[in-house]
Formats: structure tokens, C-alpha cells, sequence
């Protein structure tokens, strides 16, 4: 059986409200842009195509050359809006899709490389990694999921999608609770 092709989705089209004036994914963590890091572990563990999906251009300009971007006209539509664009954007171009968050800096491309090579295609419908019981990012979504995922509405995500995919959704224990946190408010780069 062939290796599955897994593609990425990364989410950049959120609206930073919480963290004041500027975008928060143009911040940099340790000199690097925070939306380029997320993007980083994508491609660095081998995910491709990646598709970015992002409202403002000077978010596209922190993205390494050569990334495919999906501009989302309506950020005010949530999540799952995003979400629909960057699957509708793979569909039919690979297997599965490593969805990962572009506030998520401290996401790796080792915790990326993990869940997608703990990916079964003959089982699992998706796979997260998982710290200290909880489930975390880069979440792998198989392509039977698609369709699925596309009709989601809101701020949720594929969280009810892998509610309703529980039984077929593989943990994979990581080391670090980087695949936990994520930027929300200026005090959370402190952490």
C-alpha cells in the first residue's frame, strides 16, 4: 500500500481582538513571526501542499515563499469558515490534511511528524497528539472527512466532527505541552 498524501491547512484568518491593536500572529517568538513558526512545523515535517488561510495580506507576507494562500473574505464567520476553505482548497489533492493554527508557536514539526506518521488510512479517520490526557494540534483529518468538515459553521472547528469520529480518532502521546498552548492575550507569550 502507498504512503497516504497528506497535505496541511494552516489557520491564520483569526482577528486578534484580544490582543489589542496588532495582528498577533505578525509577533514574534524567539525573532521568528509567530504565523511563521506554525507554518514551519507543517512543512517541516513533510505535510504538502499547505494551504494558508488568512484575512491580511501582511499575514500572507510572514509565510514562507511559495505557500498556497486562501484569503478568507469573512473572518467574522468563524473557525469553521476557515476551516471549509483550506480542506475545499486540498480536496481531491490528497488523503488526509494536517490542520494547524497559526497561534499555536510552540507546535513542532517532531509533534507534527508524529501524528501524521501515526496515521492508519485504513482506520483512523483522524489523529491529534495528546499531552497529559488532552488532545492538542496539529490535528490530521482523513479525506472521508472532508465533505464533513466543510459544512461546519462557527467558532468550533472539527471539534464535532471528531466527537461524532471518536472511535476512529487516534491520540498520540507527545512529550511537551507546546501542542496545548496557544496566544491569545499579550501575557500568554510570558508563559
Amino acid at each position: 500500500m502507498a504512503e497516504p498524501t497528506i497535505g496541511g491547512v494552516l489557520l491564520a484568518a483569526g482577528r486578534s481582538r484580544r490582543m489589542g491593536a496588532r495582528d498577533k500572529l505578525e509577533l514574534e517568538v524567539d525573532g521568528v513571526p509567530m504565523v511563521r513558526r506554525a507554518a514551519d512545523a507543517l512543512t517541516g515535517a513533510g505535510a504538502a501542499p499547505v494551504v494558508a488561510v488568512v484575512a491580511r495580506d501582511a499575514v500572507a507576507a510572514c509565510l514562507p515563499h511559495g505557500f498556497e494562500v486562501a484569503h478568507q473574505p469573512r473572518p467574522e464567520d468563524g473557525l469553521a469558515s476557515s476551516l471549509a476553505l483550506g480542506i475545499g482548497a486540498l480536496r481531491g489533492r490528497v488523503d488526509a490534511a494536517l490542520v494547524g493554527l497559526g497561534d499555536m508557536p510552540w507546535v513542532t514539526a517532531a509533534h507534527a511528524r508524529r501524528v501524521m506518521e501515526a496515521f492508519d488510512p485504513t482506520r483512523d479517520r483522524a489523529v491529534a497528539p495528546a499531552f497529559g490526557g488532552r488532545r492538542g494540534h496539529p490535528v490530521l483529518l482523513a479525506a472521508a472527512l472532508f465533505d464533513e468538515v466543510r459544512r461546519l459553521e462557527g467558532d468550533g472547528g472539527a471539534r464535532r466532527v471528531l466527537a461524532r469520529h471518536a472511535a476512529r480518532l487516534r491520540l498520540v502521546p507527545v512529550e511537551d505541552d507546546g501542542v496545548l498552548r496557544d496566544v491569545d492575550r499579550p501575557g500568554d507569550l510570558d508563559r
